[in-house]
């Protein structure tokens, strides 16, 4: 909770400097996921994304991803499954993580993302309800958006936009046929 604290205070006040370089996307999401391999368990994770790679700062969209996976571990029941997706739309790579628990309350879609919100349904989980908070701060250094809704099937999607500039010099070979 201490680090979550120094993270979050560290992203509102403008300290963490976001180091942006040309990254697979399928490598952080491998290593987000295999962090939480042992919360995950026997829990099935749907990978879907396009095998490119994008400006951003690795270690930080990996630290959102781990709290986004780790919120749909908390939030649905245990045995369902969490899909992750990935998809380049307008200028910006979207990459989405949704549940099969309740979904976000009406009304709570951006309280969600405030420091030590836990939401109506927050009580029976474990947590400071910093998670969601320091995935907004991420998306904000990286100039990008963040958005929380329920889907039509039942669940949660969080959805994090990163927009696809601030690096120059992409090797061509590493996206021959990427168009943002």
């Amino acid at each position: 909770m201490v680090n979550n604290l120094l993270d979050i205070t560290k992203l509102e006040s403008g300290l963490v400097k976001v180091k942006k370089e040309w990254t697979a996307v399928e490598e952080v999401v491998g290593s987000a996921i295999s962090h939480l391999e042992e919360q995950l368990g026997s829990r099935p994770v749907s990978v879907e994304l396009p095998e490119i790679w994008i400006p951003m700062d690795p270690v930080l969209v990996e630290q959102a991803l781990q709290n986004l996976l780790d919120n749909a571990i908390k939030f649905s029941p245990p045995g369902t499954a969490i899909e992750v997706r990935g998809w380049v739309e307008d200028k910006q790579f979207l990459i989405s993580v949704a549940d099969q628990g309740p979904g976000i309350p009406v009304g709570e879609e951006e309280l969600i993302f405030e420091k030590l919100y836990r939401g109506t349904g927050g009580a029976a989980a474990p947590g400071a309800g910093l998670g969601l908070a320091i995935c907004r701060g991420i998306s904000q250094a990286h100039g990008g958006t963040i958005l929380a809704q329920t889907r039509p099937q039942g669940g949660a999607r969080i959805t994090m936009a990163l927009p696809l500039d601030g690096v120059e010099g992409m090797p061509p070979d590493l996206n021959p046929d990427f168009t943002p």
